[in-house]
């Protein structure tokens, strides 16, 4: 499953709800609509001249001096259709200059987390493959240099069958912070957290329980070399699934936790650590009143807290949009804080024809609300506008990646870069 699919239970309204919906959402969205302009807002397709069957969807971006290193999965064409995980570099106009593709005749499991790539303190990137072989997967980690060049591929060496590792991430002292989970049973996994060296060698490994499905998805180094990680927590019995975050010390050691929510539907889970050494913390979710969500609501929960673990702020935000999810979240130097994600409408053709769009919260390091901005590329409907990762730019710009699927764009699903004006 991807980091999606763990929070994503289906979510219908009633066509007699729609007008009121449609009506509260266009009075929201002309009070409180961001002013920053769209600069770009553009499908890339990286192979632009191949036969229809060449999809691609970004999920990671980080910045390249000028340019931007993009993640991307999808399939190549141009190597017997195989299964493929793929870095573009992307200058500053959204043209794809440059291709590095890992391609074989066989699955990449989990591809979502197999594009996310992050900065290195000597000026490279590294990420993570994840590949099936044999029914065994394997994660190999990659790292690249500024030139964009492959400088060593490692397999990870791992204690069950299924380990995957969701996010790699460079600390401090230039070692490597694998964070991901482990499957232990049909029903039962746990996350797990690998401190390598510079080169991936393993230096120590944990294993935090929870019990049922637990899954880590976003890892920050903090000021005193702990780590906090944001992930979620839930179960096949009563089919409920819940954000969790928690704070580790330089060993890995579990220092507290907080599992968050209640009887609601939740869609994602983000968190960033703030130069003072705080913790914010942001998902989405969906209340309901009965099994069948007869109507739902859809809301952002914004949490901060102290080292220690106490909230120093709790608050929620757009209270009218169905099924609201966020993929990321990020620190403004002003200590401002902007969360990015997206949501869906039923669009009154069909209860399984749903409209996405894209979002931006910007909040003030106080929670208080600045405003939002949505925005798409295609507006058809059933196309879905779904941002996935974003980096923050040297003028104060935000350039923002994802996936544009619409029957109306080249090859279905394309990626989609957006650049914003300040934020």
């Amino acid at each position: 499953p991807t980091e999606q699919s763990f929070y994503n239970f289906a979510l219908f309204l009633k066509q007699n709800n729609m007008r009121k919906i449609i009506f509260l959402f266009f009075l929201l969205l002309s009070i409180t609509a961001l002013s920053q302009s769209i600069e770009i807002n553009k499908a890339i397709a990286p192979y632009p001249n191949t036969p229809p069957s060449t999809p691609f969807i970004a999920t990671s971006i980080a910045a390249l001096g000028n340019d931007y290193i993009v993640g991307a999965f999808g399939y190549d064409t141009l190597n017997n259709n195989s299964q493929s995980v793929a870095f573009f570099k992307i200058d500053t106009s959204g043209n794809a200059t440059k291709k590095l593709i890992f391609s074989r005749n066989a699955y990449y499991h989990s591809m979502f987390y197999s594009t996310k790539v992050s900065t290195t303190q000597d000026g490279g990137y590294c990420t993570n493959l994840i590949r099936d072989t044999n029914y065994n997967n394997e994660n190999i980690i990659v790292r690249l240099n500024s030139n964009f060049d492959t400088l060593w591929t490692k397999v990870l060496p791992q204690e069950t069958q299924e380990e995957i590792i969701v996010r790699i991430i460079e600390a401090s002292d230039k070692g490597l912070l694998c964070l991901g989970y482990k499957v232990m049973s049909s029903t039962v996994s746990n996350i797990i957290l690998i401190k390598t060296d510079s080169a991936a060698n393993i230096l120590w490994k944990k294993t935090i329980t929870f019990g049922n499905f637990s899954k880590g998805f976003h890892i920050s180094e903090t000021p005193d070399k702990g780590f906090f990680i944001s992930g979620g927590r839930g179960s096949y019995a009563f089919g409920d699934s819940r954000p969790l975050v928690m704070k580790l010390d330089s060993a890995g050691n579990l220092k507290w936790y907080r599992i968050l929510g209640n009887n609601n539907l939740y869609q994602g889970v983000v968190s960033a650590v703030t130069p003072q050494g705080d913790y914010v913390v942001a998902y989405g979710y969906s209340t309901y009143t009965s099994p069948n969500e007869d109507y739902t609501f859809g809301r952002v929960n914004v949490i901060k807290y102290n080292q220690d673990g106490y909230v120093i702020w709790d608050r929620v935000y757009d209270t009218i949009k169905n099924n609201n999810s966020v993929s990321s979240i990020r620190i403004l130097p002003n200590n401002n804080i902007v969360v990015i994600g997206f949501n869906y409408l039923e669009n009154g053709n069909g209860v399984n024809n749903f409209y996405h769009q894209s979002f931006i919260l910007s909040l003030s390091a106080n929670g208080d609300s600045l405003g939002y901005k949505y925005f798409t590329n295609m507006n058809s409907n059933a196309d879905e506008n779904i941002i996935y990762d974003n980096v923050l730019n040297a003028d104060g710009s935000i350039t923002a990646i994802g996936k544009v699927e619409s029957f109306n764009i080249l090859h279905g699903c394309q990626i989609w870069l957006v650049k914003t004006g300040n934020v």
